[in-house]
């Protein structure tokens, strides 16, 4: 019986711990401001300003991965003709390592008005272009 209790003793913290882990996680996002993201933002090309541009550079470089001299090139130069701008700014969130930018975009995204099947249509077509343009350019390989 004693064996019992102690199993349902540390269930019992870990339930707890993950409880407050989660309600910690969505205090955590709702602080975050969110980016303003419109619908044209999701469409593949659009406007590519040149500090975007070089925010992804910035952010590729300084990702601590073996690649090519030209990786991060190609990587910049790819994402401007074929990623929209909603997927430019996660890629360089993603390569920075920042979760808030990353939550911050999808927040933007939610509240955008764009209809949630065209999101998802959308996001699942990019995943399969980033994860080709990535391998492409020899990054992450």
């Amino acid at each position: 019986m004693t064996l019992l209790k102690w199993v349902l003793v540390i269930f019992t913290v870990l339930f707890a711990a993950g409880a407050i882990a989660v309600g910690v996680l969505i205090y955590w996002a709702g602080t975050i401001d969110s980016v303003p993201v419109a619908a044209a933002d999701i469409e593949t090309g659009g406007s590519y300003p040149e500090p975007e541009r070089q925010a992804l550079l910035a952010a590729c470089e300084q990702r601590n991965v073996t690649k090519a001299p030209d990786t991060c090139t190609c990587l910049t130069d790819r994402a401007g003709t074929e990623l929209s701008r909603y997927e430019r700014l996660i890629l360089t969130a993603g390569l920075d390592g920042s979760p808030s930018k990353v939550v911050a975009l999808s927040k933007g995204l939610m509240v955008s008005g764009v209809p949630a099947d065209r999101i998802k249509s959308v996001d699942e077509d990019a995943q399969r272009r980033v994860t080709a343009i990535m391998h492409e350019c020899r990054l992450n390989q």
